[in-house]
């Protein structure tokens, strides 16, 4: 009887009678039937104009027969890609596969393909996912005029409405911070120019120095462990290795100096204490006191020196604070104080009768 119904289902079908309901019906014939040779022959030879593509995916797929699920969503007059890279990634585990499927589609059709399942492919196929994002975003092209690339991205290039931005991508990096950062050295750090207007080099440039602060610290601190306990060999490697690393951060900061780059430098490294940042930031800034303060807070009469001699010309009020907290400071500040008097001196800043005040607090 099944085999009665699922002839004229067929029929309807070549007359182009057939409705969605008909080929759901038709397919479940076929799959009760398990006549398999009848279901790839009306699938390979049936025009698709013939059935709906859509309904036959869902109904070949719930009963288990992904491979020919797949074909259909791959066809090119169907075009289904959600369906056919949700078949692989599902089923197939297809990862390299799925990833040279995607470099395949329009870059728009691409980056959709990226952001619903690019973590599980950046879990799966890292190497060749980082690749493929890289192509969609056009980052292996030779470096662009800054104007031109701007322009191609903004909607002024032929391409503008075809080439997603970095930052559209990130997502999936999530579960893989580690990639994430090495991917975006290769764009912000990588040798020659960058790739991208400086507008989007600047909105990746916080998301880098946070990953990169972060890597910093552990390993400083590692270093230090490793010291104390007497693996000088490790300890030295360590600590070179650290250094390349703050070296490579400090790059990172010095070509990215507009106001709101130096404010995003300013408060990563007040929150994750990379020391060198917060006063290269809080210099470039203008936020002078904030620096004294924190020379305050940790006595630290060494950088509080390097404050006043770097901008103690654009606010001399500097001079006389740190008078004021060396003379109070109960530690051997001597050669400082002598210091800061000579340029109170030579500057005329306060009248004598106040200095000599103020050094009466000294506790020496």
């Amino acid at each position: 009887r099944i085999g009665h119904v699922a002839q004229y289902l067929k029929k309807l079908h070549e007359k182009n009678l057939a409705e969605r309901e008909h080929t759901a019906l038709l397919l479940k014939c076929y799959t009760k039937l398990k006549d398999t040779s009848t279901l790839d022959e009306f699938l390979e030879k049936t025009p698709v104009s013939q059935y709906d593509p859509a309904t036959a995916i869902e109904v070949l797929e719930s009963a288990g027969y992904y491979g020919l699920a797949a074909a259909i969503a791959q066809k090119e007059e169907v075009g289904r890609h959600e369906d056919y890279v949700r078949i692989s990634l599902e089923h197939f585990k297809s990862y390299t596969k799925t990833v040279e499927y995607i470099r395949a589609l329009p870059k728009a059709d691409a980056s959709k393909m990226l952001l619903d399942h690019g973590r599980v492919l950046m879990k799966h196929a890292p190497r060749e996912t980082v690749d493929l994002i890289r192509d969609v975003c056009d980052l292996r092209a030779e470096p662009q005029e800054p104007w031109r690339a701007a322009l191609v991205r903004v909607g002024g290039g032929p391409s503008s409405s075809s080439v997603p931005r970095v930052q559209e991508l990130l997502p999936a990096f999530v579960a893989d911070l580690s990639q994430l950062e090495l991917f975006l050295r290769s764009i912000l750090l990588g040798p020659g120019s960058c790739p991208l207007p400086i507008a989007e080099a600047e909105r990746l440039f916080p998301t880098l120095l946070e990953l990169m602060i972060r890597s910093y610290w552990p390993g400083m601190q590692e270093a230090e462990a490793g010291s104390r306990e007497g693996e000088e060999g490790g300890a030295r490697e360590d600590e070179s290795a650290q250094r390349r690393l703050h070296g490579e951060i400090m790059r990172l900061i010095r070509q990215y100096q507009s106001e709101e780059a130096l404010a995003s430098t300013l408060m990563l490294s007040q929150t994750f204490g990379f020391v060198d940042g917060f006063f290269h930031a809080a210099e470039k800034l203008g936020r002078f006191q904030l620096l004294m303060n924190w020379c305050f807070e940790r006595r630290d009469t060494k950088r509080l020196m390097e404050v006043c001699k770097r901008s103690g010309t654009l606010d001399q009020s500097l001079w006389v604070q740190a008078l004021s907290f060396l003379a109070a400071d109960e530690g051997d500040n001597i050669e400082e104080i002598s210091e800061v008097l000579q340029h109170i001196e030579s500057s005329d800043l306060v009248p004598l009768l106040m200095v000599v005040e103020t050094l009466q607090n000294s506790p020496g």
